[in-house]
């Protein structure tokens, strides 16, 4: 933000760093990505437990992303 000073030759700068914000949007994003992308279609991620093989490897990622974000299965 700049703001000019009254009656004088100068402007005051006002700025903040954004680094660590912008980097916290981005894992949030990839989190929603990858939230959206490995959810079983199915309310309830049992089913694919149910399914003929049985996806466990996709069971497991969805797993791993809910617990850093604190969700439960």
């Amino acid at each position: 933000m700049v703001v000019p000073v009254l009656k004088a030759d100068y402007v005051n700068l006002y700025g903040r760093d954004i680094t660590e914000q912008k980097q916290a949007h981005k894992e949030i994003r990839k989190i929603e990505w990858l939230l959206t992308k490995t959810l079983p279609s199915s309310s309830d991620p049992s089913e694919l437990l149910k399914q003929d093989y049985g996806d466990l490897t996709e069971l497991n990622t969805c797993r791993i992303i809910l617990d850093s974000v604190g969700k439960e299965m």
